[in-house]
């Protein structure tokens, strides 16, 4: 098991559990503005995302040995990223864009598709799950104060 959080410095930071104890908190350093959101899509596979200064996404990943350095995602976010996988390689990533509305970008098949406007206006943060292969639910507070929902 592994955690993820900000801290003070901006840095994101990870523990993980071995089967008997916790390990120390790591620093794996960065510019965050917003807590990491991460997934695995895989076996020895961590993604970690999280908006940078400049707003950008920017993400992190670890495959089984190593973590690697920030990428930049792109898109302006004005929201902290929600990461989630449904499949082996798969990963979707859903963030509130500068117009309050819902954004997605994904990961499939080796390369990342481009930020898709999916509507809305969005007066809070986006959380998603998945319940199976190619299922993706996201939940968000509307305008009105009701709860929203895209799938």
């Amino acid at each position: 098991m592994d955690c993820f959080a900000l801290g003070t410095d901006s840095a994101m930071y990870h523990r993980f559990w071995d089967g008997s104890a916790w390990g120390g908190w790591e620093s794996l350093k960065g510019n965050l503005t917003s807590p990491p959101s991460c997934t695995s899509s895989g076996a020895n596979r961590i993604d970690c995302f999280a908006r940078w200064t400049d707003s950008a996404l920017r993400q992190k990943s670890w495959n089984g040995s190593a973590w690697s350095g920030w990428a930049n995602r792109g898109g302006t976010l004005t929201s902290p990223p929600e990461v989630v996988s449904w499949g082996p390689g798969r990963l979707d990533v859903l963030a509130r864009g500068t117009n309050m509305g819902l954004y997605h970008r994904t990961f499939s098949g080796g390369s990342w598709g481009a930020w898709k406007n999916r509507g809305g206006v969005l007066t809070s943060e986006i959380d998603c799950t998945s319940w199976g292969a190619g299922r993706l639910d996201c939940f968000v507070r509307r305008t009105d104060g009701a709860m929203g929902h895209w799938w």
